[in-house]
């Protein structure tokens, strides 16, 4: 069959399209490796209007289940190749498998940065991780500690103070930098078990089996290194330029899909929301990542009634 909108991305952009493209009586279909996205790792998800508290995990089967009640077909799988033949794009699987659409959306959010430091690809899975929520359970009663200055490394540390022994967070500038919102600071702050270390930065990463240790720039308390069981890198994100490379899309100098206001890129049929895109002045929230979807799939709607053979 072909599909009305082949949607690439399983977080609040890719879902909230699905759910609005159904509603207008399209079919729809997403691929996603994990559904949420970078959504279902939060610990904590305080600012999504209807819910003062929930976890992203609880909150991404909600967007899941509201999504399939409308009738989108979900594949846990990755799209490698995508490209347009005549008047639709055909997508090609990892599974090998090839689905058809009429209109393309881009929704695939951005990847952890990642520290690039030796050791760190050593211990991946074995001390180093980039998902409290997922990996911290495993550091019950041991020493961890969180790297970066904004939400996540923030909220991940809150979270893991309520589980380890120990918890330090690392940034490498000073607390004027702090990029977190204040309800997490002073979260932060009043964890006994969560020290907060400024002006450094993680420049090794040793271990034997496992991470044993970390060695820092800057001194702390006398000593170039710091005995940890488990690193959680907290830094950021980068978006994936390899399928908008692919099909020759408009990018940004931070390798973003360029979008109008109506969500549409610079080839017709093509589509993009969530936090790949130039929009919604890139305030990455869930909120606007959801917005952007339902966006995308009103323009699709409207395409395709203007371009139906």
């Amino acid at each position: 069959m072909i599909y009305d909108v082949i949607i690439i991305g399983g977080g609040p952009g890719g879902l909230n399209a699905a759910l609005y493209a159904a509603r207008y009586g399209l079919k729809p279909v997403v691929f996603a490796e994990q559904i949420g996205g970078a959504v279902a790792e939060s610990v904590d998800v305080q600012n999504y209007l209807g819910f003062i508290s929930i976890t992203g995990l609880e909150l991404t089967e909600k967007f899941k289940e509201h999504a399939l009640h409308y009738g989108t077909d979900i594949f846990y799988d990755r799209v490698n190749e995508v490209k347009k033949e005549d008047d639709k794009f055909v997508a090609k699987t990892m599974a090998g498998k090839t689905y058809e659409g009429r209109t393309l959306l881009l929704a695939t959010g951005t990847k952890h940065r990642i520290l690039g430091i030796p050791g760190e690809e050593k211990f991946k899975g074995k001390g180093v991780a980039y998902c409290a929520t997922c990996e911290g359970f495993f550091y019950k009663n041991k020493v961890v500690c969180t790297v970066g200055g904004g939400d996540s490394s923030f909220t991940a540390a809150i979270y893991l103070a309520k589980i380890a022994k120990q918890v330090y967070l690392i940034h490498r500038g000073k607390e004027d930098t702090f990029r977190a919102e204040n309800i997490w600071l002073d979260a932060a702050k009043q964890q006994k078990n969560l020290a907060i270390i400024l002006e450094n930065e993680l420049t090794e990463i040793k271990g034997d089996k496992f991470v044993q240790e970390i060695i820092l720039k800057n001194p702390y308390q006398g000593k170039n290194s710091l005995a940890v069981d488990g690193i959680f890198v907290e830094i950021g994100s980068a978006p994936d330029p390899t399928l908008p490379k692919q099909l020759g899309l408009d990018l940004n100098e931070r390798e973003l899909i360029s979008t109008k206001p109506d969500q549409s890129t610079n080839i017709p049929g093509i589509y993009a929301a969530g936090e790949n895109t130039t929009g919604t002045n890139q305030y990455n929230q869930i909120v606007t990542a959801s917005a952007e979807g339902a966006i995308a799939a009103h323009s699709i709607s409207q395409y395709l009634s203007k371009n139906q053979k």
